[in-house]
């Protein structure tokens, strides 16, 4: 039971949580204070290590196409600034890069140095202006500046994109009397654990006794569980149609997490190549003295071990690539 002093701070004031009455001790209806600012930002300034780990995640994403990413000072200034409304969040600059991959990484790639657009997320009306430079024969992405406005106006070319996860299950999961193939199951209980979203494929329909069998297809840890499910109750909110474009996105994060293991994998493969030139080399000089039987033994070793990394990363990559 709340006692009297629950609906009072420690100052005696109205608690917020409580706001009708009040007391002598206290304002009353109407006359609440709020004691914060509804309209601040909730999100938190970035800082200069917010920007690197968003930068490193661009540049590993991007390797694959050769371009290496950086941000301006006035990009940091920028994505604080005020006249954002809404604070710009690292998980939103995340998103940026990887939909603008996604979508025009290989346009961007193509358009060479000095080359100029902005990247535009419709979804989150973040826009950021962008050049192209070479630099050491490697091309750079220089992110100039961001900002979130919604239609963006500029005189060069635009890469836009919209939300490609439909956030919203429209479809029921019986719809015309017939039931679909994937449906999901919200607030569902199983096996004595509730789960916010069971995924589940359909395998067979009982007319006589009217229940529908599904196999769990997600989450993982309960994957190929079956499940009977009366098809009266299948007509209710809890049951609607799977959102495919959930799982396509899933898929395409795999194929996007793919292509930066193998991206590294080349990069890490080159080094290990650079290190075994090297000391390869190292003894070459040091066999300068050493009999011809004895120098050529060292090159076949040396030819085969050789041939033995290069498959080695090939085989990597290829490991890599079949997981897609």
């Amino acid at each position: 039971m709340k006692t009297f002093l629950t609906y009072l701070d420690e100052n005696d004031n109205l608690n917020p949580l409580f706001p009708y009455g009040g007391s002598s001790l206290g304002p009353g209806m109407g006359q609440y204070v709020p004691v914060a600012d509804l309209n601040a930002q909730s999100e938190k300034e970035l800082k200069k290590s917010d920007l690197d780990q968003v930068e490193k995640y661009a540049d590993r994403i991007f390797a694959s196409l050769g371009i290496d990413v950086e941000f301006t000072r006035h990009f940091l200034d920028r994505v604080n600034d005020k006249r954002n409304v809404k604070q710009i969040t690292p998980a939103e600059l995340t998103r940026l890069f990887k939909q603008s991959y996604k979508k025009y990484g290989k346009k961007i790639a193509q358009l060479g140095p000095d080359a100029e657009a902005v990247i535009n997320d419709m979804k989150t009306d973040i826009n950021m202006p962008f050049v192209l430079n070479l630099k050491g024969g490697e091309l750079e992405l220089i992110a100039k500046t961001v900002m979130r406005k919604k239609d963006f106006k500029t005189s060069g070319p635009k890469m836009s994109f919209e939300n490609f996860i439909n956030e919203k299950r429209a479809k029921q999961a019986v719809a015309g009397g017939k039931v679909q193939k994937l449906v999901t199951a919200f607030g569902y209980s199983f096996n004595g654990k509730n789960y916010k979203e069971i995924d589940m494929e359909l395998v067979g329909i009982d007319n006589s006794s009217k229940i529908v069998t599904f196999n769990i297809i997600h989450p993982a840890e309960i994957f190929g569980y079956e499940i009977k499910i009366p098809f009266k109750n299948l007509r209710r909110g809890r049951y609607m149609a799977t959102d495919t474009s959930k799982i396509n996105e899933d898929k395409e994060d795999d194929e996007l997490a793919a292509t930066m293991a193998a991206a590294q994998r080349k990069l890490q493969g080159a080094k290990e190549k650079k290190a075994l030139k090297t000391r390869h080399q190292q003894q070459i000089d040091r066999a300068k003295d050493s009999s011809a039987n004895q120098k050529k033994s060292l090159r076949d070793t040396q030819s085969r071990e050789k041939k033995s990394a290069a498959d080695g990363i090939k085989r990597d990559i290829k490991q890599i690539k079949t997981k897609i």
